[in-house]
């Protein structure tokens, strides 16, 4: 799970957001868990081998034990994340066995061990003696609602950055985070990234992709009317692009993600085909160094689409 909301979720008994019984290593990173509740377990009830990066957290009820998350067994390794500061302070945020990956901030490490003040790198206190100044759930910009770091939030500039090229050593199967939860905005801003799934301070990234799709020598093709699509395959959300009558097409403002490339258009006028396609152009970042040009084009697939396409 990357770049997720779960919240306003309710369970009987064990897990109200998240219920992990022995899936094979998920990673849930970038995410905000907020506003659920259960018994036993408000955010996560896990018994098996799970993965939080860049996670935020807080605002989690339960009736029994654990507002924040259960760790029944298995293992829960921790990196950047704030956890804590939920509803109920008579109940513990955590109850069990917890591996610190570094530079996270729990506000109340009561019933649980793995988390220790100032070891690794991480904010730890009791009874929500830290506080990680989170701003209530509100659309920040993005496709989901997040809980933005207030001004003088100790999570400002508080992570670690090998959760960018995904050179952790404690969270050897993390994937590089080339934004915040929120999609198009930066993952690092100042010294440090933020911790938590929110960037304190991030502005959107400003990414140019274009194609050029040549045909194969000696069969001329002509793309007017044509649209090009792509979706995004973490959101499904869909941006059109026009493509001009010598195959070039261009999208502005694309989040990094991974996508499907598809040519639609019943006026689309194609002699033959398939085509092979060239790049005229890689992606682009303002600022410089928050898009990775050669890990993006690798995760494209492209798909051509034919079916609907006229011919002349």
């Amino acid at each position: 799970m990357n770049r997720v909301l779960v919240s306003l979720n309710s369970a009987s008994f064990k897990g109200g957001g998240i219920f992990n019984q022995g899936f094979p290593s998920p990673r849930i990173t970038n995410s905000t868990i907020t506003n659920n509740t259960a018994a036993i377990g408000g955010a996560i009830h896990n018994s098996g081998s799970l993965l939080l990066a860049n996670d935020t957290i807080s605002n989690n009820t339960a009736t029994e034990a654990a507002t924040s998350i259960f760790s029944e067994s298995g293992s829960i390794n921790v990196l950047n994340t704030i956890i804590g500061r939920d509803a109920q302070s008579a109940i513990a945020s955590l109850s069990g066995s917890f591996t610190s990956g570094g530079n996270n901030i729990v506000t109340d490490s009561r019933n649980s061990t793995g988390f220790m003040n100032g070891v690794n790198n991480d904010q730890v206190s009791e009874n929500n003696a830290i506080d990680p100044l989170l701003g209530t759930l509100a659309n920040n910009g993005g496709h989901t609602d997040t809980r933005a770091l207030l001004t003088g939030s100790p999570a400002i500039d508080a992570g670690n950055d090998c959760v960018l090229t995904a050179s952790c050593q404690t969270a050897p199967a993390l994937f590089g985070l080339s934004s915040d939860q929120r999609g198009r905005y930066q993952r690092k801003v100042g010294n440090a990234v933020d911790v938590g799934a929110f960037e304190a301070g991030a502005m959107p990234l400003e990414s140019i992709i274009s194609f050029g799709m040549v045909p194969r020598p000696g069969s001329p093709a002509f793309f007017s009317g044509a649209i090009a699509e792509l979706t995004s395959v973490t959101t499904n959300e869909k941006v059109y692009s026009a493509v001009n009558p010598f195959g070039a097409v261009r999208f502005q403002n694309i989040a990094a993600d991974f996508y499907i490339f598809q040519i639609k258009g019943k006026r689309a006028g194609i002699s033959a085909g398939p085509f092979p396609f060239d790049f005229d152009e890689l992606p682009i970042v303002a600022p410089t160094g928050q898009f990775n040009p050669t890990e993006n084009l690798s995760g494209f697939r492209f798909i051509i689409d034919w079916s609907k396409s006229g011919s002349r």
